[in-house]
């Protein structure tokens, strides 16, 4: 799939501002976002572009996107700038184009002390059991239907 040059800058942006203060997470406003890239990137786009590229950068899972929101003293709610944070995908899509990644950040991504099995791999019952520890008796204990009534009292 063929991404934009645009929407590749805002991931570099965004990317750049998490590395600058050292955080998984950063909240720009769209105006500073379109700041940086008419500072470093030489990309000349508006707010609406920049909504747009955002919410398609989020469909495709390369960042993610967490609603804020503040309170006044008279009660009332306003909207804050939204939490932005890259993804797995993100960052793997950012190391193929070549962006060096600081250690911290792609440790915090992908940790090496993360099991890597789905289930885990106890054993919960043991193939052979013990006579002791054998609950109720098996079915090739008995050797006739009548050893079975016997042994089971109604």
């Amino acid at each position: 799939m063929k991404i934009q040059r645009s929407k590749i800058s805002i991931i570099i942006v965004i990317f750049k501002i998490m590395e600058k203060y050292k955080r998984s997470y950063c909240y720009p406003t769209r105006k500073t976002i379109q700041k940086f890239l008419s500072k470093y990137h030489d990309i000349k786009i508006s707010l609406s572009a920049i909504d747009k590229h955002l919410k398609s950068l989020n469909d495709l899972h390369y960042i993610q996107s967490f609603r804020r929101y503040g309170q006044r003293e008279d009660g009332t709610f306003f909207n804050k700038p939204s939490n932005r944070q890259l993804t797995k995908k993100g960052l793997a899509f950012l190391l193929s184009l070549g962006v060096h990644v600081s250690n911290w950040l792609r440790n915090f991504l992908f940790p090496k002390d993360k099991k890597g099995f789905r289930f885990s791999r106890k054993k919960l019952f043991s193939s052979s059991a013990p006579d002791e520890e054998k609950g109720r008796p098996r079915l090739s204990d008995f050797s006739s239907i009548g050893d079975i009534l016997r042994s089971h009292p109604v």
